[in-house]
């Protein structure tokens, strides 16, 4: 209860608590009719009674001053000083280091380093306590003092940069775990709240090699002159299925990531190249269908078929990843190229020697089928062709004599040196429109 509010309480009922103790002044009656003489008495005039103030219960304010001195105790007044007197200034402590009763030591006296400290005195066990104790910091300060400095040499001569500079291709390489990481993204995505999940990556090549193979061999007839024609069409099948994918995907992959390219501060370059390490993990299953498939018709691995086919992978990846680069800066800019890569595709499949063989290319344009090589995609199909599908016929050398145009293997290594030269290309392209793509974004 508030100190004013306890207050009026104790005054209201001290005052009912006086007024039920006094008696009631009533005033006197007189009876009607005249008295008699003989009784009459003088009567002395009534005086008038003063109000009686009620008295008041100090016993509450007594107790909210004590109360108040308890909580506020009351603060003694300074006393006064006389003006000719000046103030007193206070003196400052002394302040007492600790260790000052203590001698002082001397750091660089190592005599009793090799004494255990249970040997020695209390003293002395203490005051070599100390020193090493002491030796030990100094020692710590002088390395980290060191290491600084070093650090501050080193640093130097190194020129500022903005977090998102990169050194291209070299920089998504460096940063290996962030790679792996969009890749594993990559990946789980494709096949998310999928109930097959990677068997698809097995389902679908095998159907499509089911449907060329079919409309193609069976109802075309193109099977009668092509030995294994399935084997044939499905080594084209992967290489150009890994192309096309490299391509497309690395194409949106800018777009698709706009999130993580505004916030993050990383190789632009990273997503292209995420999209055609994804596209070169969804060729594994092909390969298992295509190898299980030869080995099934008598195929022999030979040295010469595993350099064609390292060739033919390597000029698909770096063509894929040329392109990639490419058509993903320009698709920031204008959403067309998306579209653009979609009708290239079919003209992909229809000009390597996929669903035909070459030897029909050569038949048709005699000594002009050379020009037909300068197609790295189709000099890609051959190579890996070489690698799988000759190896599975009855006669190799016949095969490779009839279906394959000679010195392939230059004409594979010359297509791997264009693929660097447009994937340099791509590079500097890149790096000129990758300024503005967050902009654009």
């Amino acid at each position: 209860m508030r100190f004013g509010a306890r207050r009026r309480a104790a005054g209201k009922h001290a005052g009912d608590r006086n007024r039920r103790g006094r008696s009631p002044q009533l005033p006197p009656q007189v009876e009607d009719g005249p008295a008699p003489t003989d009784s009459v008495q003088p009567v002395a005039p009534v005086q008038p009674v003063a109000p009686v103030e009620p008295e008041r219960d100090v016993e509450p304010e007594r107790e909210v001053e004590s109360t108040a001195e308890r909580v506020y105790p009351p603060v003694p007044e300074p006393e006064a000083q006389p003006e000719d007197q000046p103030e007193r200034q206070p003196e400052p402590e002394a302040q007492q280091e600790p260790g000052d009763d203590e001698p002082e030591l001397d750091l660089d006296d190592d005599s009793l380093a090799d004494v255990p400290l249970s040997d020695l005195p209390q003293e002395d066990r203490r005051r070599e306590r100390r020193r090493r104790r002491e030796v030990r910091q100094r020692d710590r300060k002088e390395v980290a003092a060191v290491a600084a400095a070093e650090h501050a040499a080193r640093i130097e001569d190194v020129p500022l940069t903005p977090p998102s500079a990169n050194n291209g291709l070299l920089a998504v390489f460096q940063k290996r775990y962030l790679l792996k990481l969009l890749v594993k993204r990559e990946v789980s995505a494709r096949y998310q709240s999928s109930f097959l999940g990677l068997i698809w990556s097995y389902i679908g090549p095998a159907c499509q090699f089911f449907i060329y193979w079919f409309v193609l061999g069976t109802i075309l007839g193109l099977h009668k002159s092509v030995e294994n024609f399935g084997i044939h069409i499905f080594c084209g099948l992967v290489v150009v299925h890994f192309y096309t994918e490299t391509f497309a995907a690395g194409t949106r992959s800018i777009v698709r990531n706009k999130s993580l390219v505004a916030k993050l501060a990383l190789p632009r370059e990273m997503f292209p190249v995420a999209s055609m390490l994804v596209s070169l993990f969804h060729v594994f299953p092909q390969m298992v269908i295509l190898i299980a498939g030869c080995i099934a018709l008598g195929w022999t691995p030979d040295p010469t078929g595993m350099l064609a086919m390292v060739l033919g992978f390597l000029i698909a990846m770096l063509l894929g990843t040329a392109g990639a680069l490419l058509f993903s800066a320009a698709n920031v800019y204008f959403r067309d190229f998306g579209n653009v890569v979609n009708i290239l595709h079919m003209f992909i499949r229809f000009s390597v020697p996929m669903i035909y063989p070459y030897s029909i290319v050569h038949e048709r344009f005699g000594q002009a089928a050379h020009y037909y090589l300068w197609n790295p995609l189709a000099d890609c199909v051959l190579l890996i062709q070489r690698a799988f599908w000759v190896g599975t016929t009855s006669d190799l050398h016949q095969t490779e004599a009839e279906h394959l145009p000679p010195d392939l293997l230059i004409w594979g290594a010359g297509m791997v040196g264009l693929g660097i030269v447009m994937l340099t290309i791509g590079q500097l392209v890149f790096s000129k429109l990758e300024s503005k793509i967050p902009e654009r974004l």
